[in-house]
């Protein structure tokens, strides 16, 4: 039997409490208190013991000269369906590996960060002073992983990587780049694309005076330029209708008042 691989295709309001594991409680002063739970905390021992005992994985990320092998307990693997799946069909002497060719080793490793903490953390590679994302690359890395986390039926990770997206500080440049590689990078009925595309229909005069080139470049991208026409239709229509109806509603007013004279 070959070796599993995952080759798998591709906003809801995001819960601002993602990755956070409370038990709230009532105590007898009626006032409601953080703790954790006896018995919850006794699981969670028991289920990281689990997890430190499960057998071994080997998750090979690339292609070629440029494979990486990431070595992780199978336990930690198990929440995504997919990946279920394919570790059921391993054999019971065969290697414990799966391939993953075409994905980032960054965002499969943020996956895995994700899986055992309930959190990730990006690299954080030309930001500005401030925080501001120069280039893109932090709003880009968010959205390989809301990417991911979708392909692999993770709602958890999918919701972190929406909430981290819209923390992210992006200079227009940043910005372009993000929609760029959106665009490029994710099939065509893709959820993250129609909200970028409608920000940035609302700061097109913006975009086109601050980073000129960066617009011309992305409206070559053909899906974008057909979203973005579409948007810009729409609300011209939408302006019509309204003109309309407040022109009919001032020329009933004056014809009322010609009566009245």
């Amino acid at each position: 039997m070959g070796q599993p691989q995952v080759q798998v295709s591709a906003f809801k309001k995001p819960d601002s409490n993602a990755g956070i594991h409370r038990t709230s409680v009532e105590v007898e002063m009626g006032d409601t208190r953080d703790t954790i739970n006896d018995t919850t905390s006794r699981n969670v021992r028991f289920k990281f013991l689990d997890l430190l005992t499960s057998p071994i994985v080997d998750i090979v990320v690339g292609r070629d000269d440029n494979k990486t092998v990431l070595r992780v307990h199978q336990n930690i693997l198990l929440e995504s369906p997919i990946l279920t799946e394919l570790i059921n069909e391993f054999e019971a002497s065969g290697p414990r590996r799966i391939n993953m060719p075409d994905e980032n080793v960054e965002t499969i490793g943020c996956f895995l960060e994700f899986q055992y903490t309930g959190d990730y953390n990006i690299s954080q590679a030309e930001i500005l002073p401030g925080g501001t994302d120069l280039s893109g690359a932090q709003l880009s890395q968010h959205a390989r992983i809301y990417t991911l986390a979708e392909k692999l039926g993770l709602p958890a990770l999918k919701n972190l990587a929406h909430i981290k997206i819209h923390r992210v500080k992006y200079t227009p440049l940043g910005m372009l780049a993000y929609a760029r590689w959106v665009y490029t990078s994710t099939p065509e009925n893709h959820s993250i694309r129609q909200p970028i595309a409608s920000s940035l229909a609302n700061q097109i005069h913006v975009l086109r005076h601050e980073a000129t080139e960066a617009w011309e470049e992305l409206c070559e991208v053909p899906r974008f330029a057909r979203d973005m026409l579409k948007i810009v239709l729409e609300k011209e229509e939408e302006n019509t209708a309204r003109y309309e109806v407040e022109s009919s509603g001032k020329g009933s007013a004056r014809k009322r008042l010609r009566s009245g004279i």
